[in-house]
């Protein structure tokens, strides 16, 4: 990093003139690559064998799709869970469940990224459970879910 910084201190026009950097398309805006990265996050954590049971998706068809709640300041792009998109709500409104409403809500409120480290936390609204993960990745490749807890309220 420490080299691209010194380059950059040269001035673009010096830069360009000296090879040092190449005219080349814009770096992905952080939005972008929040949400190219969050898919894998929710579907290694949905479908963790702790948290997966909570969904019943099996029994219960009419669950889906899945609607996240976005809290968090990271703007969310699409993604899907159990084969369907899900439904994606962002701000920081609560949640209203109805005594007869029976969906897969998942209320987020933490989401960090960085280059190799993720942290996600959600509630499961209908079923009363949280759960927070972290994630890992070498060199840009995928996510792997390192650490996965998940406890009712």
């Amino acid at each position: 990093m420490a080299r691209v910084v010194a380059r950059a201190a040269l001035g673009l026009g010096v830069a360009l003139g000296l090879g040092l950097v190449t005219a080349c398309s814009p770096a992905p805006r952080e939005t972008d690559m929040t949400q190219a990265s969050v898919g894998p996050l929710f579907e290694q954590a949905v479908m963790h064998e702790s948290v997966q049971p909570y969904f019943h998706i099996g029994a219960q068809p009419r669950r889906l799709p899945v609607t996240v709640h976005n809290t968090t300041d990271l703007g969310l792009g699409p993604f899907s869970l159990f084969g369907r998109p899900v439904v994606i709500r962002e701000g920081s409104a609560e949640v209203r469940v109805g005594a007869t409403d029976d969906q897969n809500i998942l209320m987020v409120d933490a989401l960090e990224l960085g280059d190799d480290r993720a942290h996600l936390r959600f509630r499961h609204v209908v079923e009363g459970v949280v759960v927070e993960a972290d994630y890992s990745r070498r060199d840009g490749d995928g996510w792997t879910l390192t650490r996965l807890e998940a406890y009712e309220e």
